[in-house]
């Protein structure tokens, strides 16, 4: 059994072609019974090599296992592991008994990438809750500055709604001029970080709208209690405090 990259590495545009073909290792020939789709056997950062699956006893050191471990506690598979050393001690007594576990392995292979992503959300999480509290910090003193300017507008006739967006309007375009500015500079870190992956997913707009709209969101929601807040309050009180 060969994969896609073996096909391309000696030439074949068609996988199928392959089938038939002989590979040679030691002198001796192996026909080629099927092609397998690509799949990686390392880090995203590493290409897929060109890879034969052959069946040869003698050089055989070790063996896969699967484990039917669905549904049954750690004492059941453990019990499992202890059966398969004692028939192992008993082919190979003076060979040590070893072993792991195939999604263990792969998660070892993103470990750093692991490690960062739990930092980033980390640190994201704390941005997010120091930013809203100065914002919702600036709306208090923003409010409490323009209470006679929002109880004369309501003694006017102003409505309730076009107070509270008086008081959003411009901490919603501060909050969009950030996100201008901080765009560019989350592609351009993130596009540097992907360039270590030969296999990566694209940077779309998508993402950048979508996390936009969460921010404005967010922001709208941190400044809004305040903001209804000072719409609804009574007037003359505001004015007779003044």
């Amino acid at each position: 059994m060969v994969n896609e990259s073996f096909t391309k590495a000696i030439g074949l545009k068609d996988p199928k072609e392959a089938v038939g073909q002989f590979v040679y290792l030691g002198g001796r020939a192996y026909p080629i019974v099927g092609v397998v789709a690509d799949f990686h056997e390392n880090s995203y950062r590493l290409p897929i090599r060109p890879l034969a699956i052959f069946d040869l006893s003698q050089p055989e050191k070790s063996f896969a296992v699967k484990l039917a471990a669905e549904g049954k506690n750690l004492a059941a598979v453990q019990h499992t592991l202890a059966q398969m050393e004692q028939i192992w001690k008993g082919i190979y007594p003076d060979l040590p008994f070893t072993y792991s576990f195939l999604d263990e392995s792969i998660a070892a292979m993103y470990k750093n990438e692991q490690k960062t992503a739990m930092l980033m959300n980390l640190a994201t999480a704390v941005s997010i809750f120091i930013s809203c509290m100065g914002l919702f910090g600036l709306s208090l003193f923003a409010a409490s500055q323009r209470k006679k300017e929002i109880s004369i507008r309501k003694l006017l006739g102003a409505s309730m709604s076009s107070i509270a967006s008086l008081l959003t309007r411009d901490f919603l375009s501060l909050v969009s001029l950030s996100l201008l500015v901080a765009s560019p500079i989350a592609w351009a870190i993130t596009y540097r970080w992907l360039q270590d992956f030969l296999y990566r997913a694209p940077i779309t707009i998508r993402i950048f709208l979508l996390s936009g709209g969460l921010a404005l969101a967010l922001g709208l929601l941190t400044i809004s209690f305040q903001a209804i807040r000072a719409a609804t309050a009574n007037p003359v009180k505001s004015l007779r405090a003044e």
